[in-house]
């Protein structure tokens, strides 16, 4: 049974010339290879704006565009997270997922929701081509 995946980052925030930023405002997810085949790994990668405090991330599956019946991802997916700062007190959150793709996954809406004082949720569709022989 999948459960809720939650990726805690924690990193230390000086409140020493804090800038005010809050957020975060903008969830970004990346695909790698840029051609998706069947049978092959592919890596997702979701990256925050800068944020004080930092965002946590979670991955999920949604079932539409709309992402109205939305899943959480396996949590054994998550390879690595990964916190930086940057000067001010923010910080800006890289989460990767490695996920084993088959035919089924053609389609397949990955969503990534950054969640701090404000939400935000990048997503892609997956578009997965049969291997060739």
């Amino acid at each position: 049974m999948s459960g809720w995946l939650l990726v805690h980052s924690v990193a230390a925030v000086s409140c020493v010339g804090w800038s005010g930023v809050d957020g975060p405002s903008r969830a970004e997810v990346d695909v790698a290879p840029a051609r998706l085949v069947a049978g092959s790994t592919a890596t997702l990668t979701c990256t925050t704006d800068a944020a004080n405090p930092a965002a946590r991330l979670t991955w999920w599956t949604a079932s539409d565009d709309d992402g109205r019946l939305e899943v959480p991802l396996d949590a054994a997916a998550v390879r690595e997270t990964r916190t930086t700062s940057e000067q001010g007190g923010v910080v800006v959150v890289v989460s990767r997922v490695e996920l084993r793709l088959n035919a089924d996954d053609d389609r397949r809406i990955v969503v990534c929701r950054a969640n701090g004082t404000r939400t935000a949720t990048g997503r892609v569709q997956l578009r997965v081509h049969c291997k060739s022989r």
